[in-house]
């Protein structure tokens, strides 16, 4: 539940935005051979124009400008669609947002999980996107999952409807500290609840998306959100394996050769000597 809060003439017209990630592919930068001494993790970067596997989530929380407890009567759905985008094949969220509730659709793109126990630690992740909104300004944020907890981005973007053209939109250098529950998180009096997602080596495998979110000052809005090229691209440290190496005693190679031979000059030794004279 959030307090309410003093209402502003920017913040009235903005609601938290969180768009479905959905990606029917993704790239992965190629890293030549390297020697482990001096191995740096290349970025990797996934890019979904398609939407072909987004899993589409909608929540609604309390709207912090308004008084009261929300209604709880908001609102969310979305598909992939395969024209209209920009250009072809785009993810297309909508939500009807009714007074006191704030209303957030956004998704997770589920045919990509980055494992930080093989991939490497999560130094840092970007985002770029195009988005649109059809009705009044809207939020967005990055979203990451983590062991079935989503964490948002914040403070959140914004973008307006204008004329519903599509806009480019970004965000970079993105850390584990840039993450909470609180959707609402990096406003004025709105703390955030201080959990974040697990960056580190070892820690639990993660998934990404992306969210858009409203408020109305009165009455019930329909707005619908589109996302096409969706680019997010991970910064990676070492993963857990290299960083804890297994160590066994293996003897050198000049070692093992040196005992062979001297095993085979032993055993031709005996050999001579278990032959009696004639």
């Amino acid at each position: 539940m959030f307090n309410p809060l003093p209402s502003h003439s920017l913040l009235s017209k903005i609601l938290p935005s969180f768009a479905v990630i959905t990606s029917l592919g993704f790239t992965v930068a190629a890293q030549p051979p390297a020697l482990a001494a001096t191995l740096t993790p290349l970025n990797v970067s996934i890019v979904d124009g398609d939407f072909a596997n987004w899993e589409v989530f909608h929540f609604i929380t309390d709207d912090p400008f308004s008084v009261g407890s929300p209604l709880n009567l908001s609102t969310g759905t979305g598909q992939p669609l395969e024209t209209g985008g920009n250009p072809g094949a785009f993810l297309q969220l909508l939500h009807t947002t009714v007074f006191r509730d704030t209303s957030w659709i956004g998704g997770i793109k589920t045919d990509l999980t980055y494992n930080p126990m093989t991939s490497g630690e999560i130094l840092s992740l970007s985002v770029t996107a195009n988005a649109k909104s059809s009705n009044g300004s809207s939020a967005w944020q990055v979203v990451v999952e983590q062991a079935g907890q989503r964490y948002f981005s914040f403070p959140f973007g914004t973008i307006s409807s204008g004329s519903g053209d599509w806009l480019s939109v970004s965000i970079a250098n993105l850390t584990a500290n840039n993450f909470d529950t609180n959707p609402w998180s990096g406003l004025a009096m709105q703390l955030p609840d201080g959990n974040s997602p697990n960056f580190s080596a070892g820690a639990a495998p993660i998934q990404f998306g992306f969210m858009f979110g409203n408020r109305v000052s009165g009455g019930t809005v329909l707005n619908t959100f589109g996302l096409d090229n969706f680019a997010l691209t991970i910064s990676p440290g070492e993963p857990s394996s290299n960083m804890n190496p297994q160590s066994e005693a293996v003897p050198e190679p000049t070692t093992i050769l040196g005992i062979t031979l001297a095993s085979a000059g032993l055993t031709y030794l005996k050999r001579r000597r278990s032959v009696q004279p004639g």
